[in-house]
Formats: C-alpha cells, structure tokens, sequence
C-alpha cells in the first residue's frame, strides 16, 4: 500500500465533518466572498483529503470544475469589456488518434484555420470543429498557462470530445474540491474573477454568499438545486447577502424562519450583481458612475 493511501487512512478520522449526513457548508473563496456547497458527509472528506494530498482518486473524471471555471473567468474579462474569446475545453480519450495527434485532457482549443484547400470555412467554434474530421488544421490550444499550435491532419480528433467555454484561456481551478465547484459554482467564480481585475473590493461592505450556473449561451446565472441546504450553509457562515439566478425558485426554503441579517437578491447577470453590491457601499473601481451605467 503506497504512502498516500496510508496517510489517507490515518488522517481520515481527523477531518470527518461533524455533520455525516448530506449538508451545507459555506466555503471562503476570500474574505467576503462564500461559495455555497453541499457536503457528503465522509465521502466527500475522503476527496477532500484526497486532493490535498495530491492523489487522485481512480474514476474521478469530473470536468464540471474546470468548464465553469473557464466559463465564470471568460464572463469577468467579458464585463471588464475584453474582445469575446471562446474555445473547447477537451476531454481525450487514451489511446485514441486526437491524443497521438498531440490533444490532451484539459486544452483549452481555438482558433481552428483550414487548410486553404478546404471547402469549409471558418464559422463558430463548434461548427470548425465538427468539420476538423473532413480537412487538416492548425489549432491554437492553452495548456498549463502557455498557448500552443498544433497540426491536425483530417480525422485526428477522434477520440475527443469538446464543450464550448466563454474563453481561450482559463487560470488554474482554485483549491478547493469539486464538490465544491460543480456547475452552481459560476456565480461566484465570476464575482471572483472580476474583484480580482479590479481596484478596491466588490466584497468591502458585505460579506457575500452566492450560488448559480453559468449559460454560455445567455451569459446569464441559472438556478441550482438544493437550496435550502446552501440557504442554511449562508446563515450559519453569517453572510449579509445571498445572490442567487433571477429564476432560482425561492418555495423550497419557504418554510425556513427567515434570517433578518441576510438579504436574498436575485440577478441575471454580472453587471446586475455588480450593481447590487456597488449601491450597498462597495469600495470597488466598478461602484464609479461610469462603470455602473449598466
């Protein structure tokens, strides 16, 4: 049995939460800023102290993390008014043609250029890249920080598959689980992402708990599910704020005895966000008034 496994063994019993069963906790993305998460009870410690200690567990082939990492970055640079970028985030099977055609698990893929002797002309990223099996490429993909070029002959990216992603590049995943940043992660990962662009702190008056999706395709926040866990998991971390998708339905924590300290706003967007948290005393670069005419 290898050292790690070892290590896992012992030091379980030491980071067992104290709620077994399925719950909310709140996770500190920074001072002010809480991701709302659900816990598993000891499988999900078991992850935890997995990826702490570098080991990865087999069949733990999630890609929610990173997907809605990329797109909640791609949104922030959008917002603080960039040129739109969009790529594939790739998923590559081993062996397969797309990973001897030099491919990997986790590129970032864009830019796509046909061979002039191609019939297919450069479109949307998902059209050129249904149409890489028919003509040879050149691809721009990013991996770990550094931008590549790849040639690709006709019918290399078998084996691959992708998901548009709102950029071309993507920060590492911040170190926390992926129970913790699935898809319900893209509202804060956003707020994040911008807060740290900018002067001062969107987070300097409040301290601000969210939760919702990311649609690459609105660019607006959707709902998520379980929300009177996270709901519990904000009042128990004292969160002021809870920012939720405009059309997160609220019947399921009807029942819960409202806590007077915390205001729930719902939002479809960034800059709505932005807005909400500038007019509660934000010291942010974004709360000027030329940034605000949203």
């Amino acid at each position: 049995m290898s050292k790690k496994i070892v290590a896992l063994i012992i030091l379980l019993p030491l980071l067992l939460p104290t709620k077994l069963t399925s719950h909310g906790e709140a996770v500190s993305i920074t001072k002010n800023l809480q991701m709302l998460v659900v816990r598993d009870g000891p499988v999900n410690n078991l992850m935890r102290l997995a990826e702490n200690t570098g080991y990865k567990i087999p069949g733990d082939k999630s890609t929610d993390r990173y997907i809605q990492n990329a797109d909640a970055y791609g949104l922030a640079m959008r917002y603080l008014g960039q040129p739109p970028q969009e790529g594939l985030y790739l998923k590559v099977n081993l062996p397969s043609k797309a990973y001897k055609a030099g491919l990997r698990s986790g590129d970032i893929l864009s830019n796509i250029r046909f061979k002039p002797n191609c019939k297919f002309s450069q479109k949307n990223i998902l059209q050129d890249w249904f149409n890489t099996y028919a003509c040879e490429s050149q691809v721009t993909v990013n991996r770990s920080n550094n931008f590549l070029s790849l040639r690709l002959p006709a019918g290399s990216t078998l084996g691959a598959s992708g998901n548009r992603v709102l950029t071309n590049y993507a920060p590492p995943t911040l170190k926390v689980t992926n129970q913790d940043t699935g898809l319900s992660g893209g509202l804060v990962l956003s707020l994040y992402y911008l807060d740290k662009e900018t002067k001062g702190s969107l987070f300097s008056k409040d301290k601000v708990a969210g939760s919702g999706m990311i649609n690459p395709v609105t660019l607006e926040f959707s709902a998520i599910s379980e929300l009177s866990k996270k709901y519990n998991a904000a009042v128990e971390s004292k969160s002021t704020i809870l920012l939720l998708a405009d059309d997160q339905p609220l019947a399921e924590i009807s029942s819960i005895k409202p806590e007077s300290s915390l205001t729930i706003k719902k939002i479809k967007n960034l800059a709505q966000a932005v807005k909400i948290l500038c007019s509660r005393g934000a010291d942010d670069y974004l709360c000027t008034k030329k940034k605000l005419n949203i």
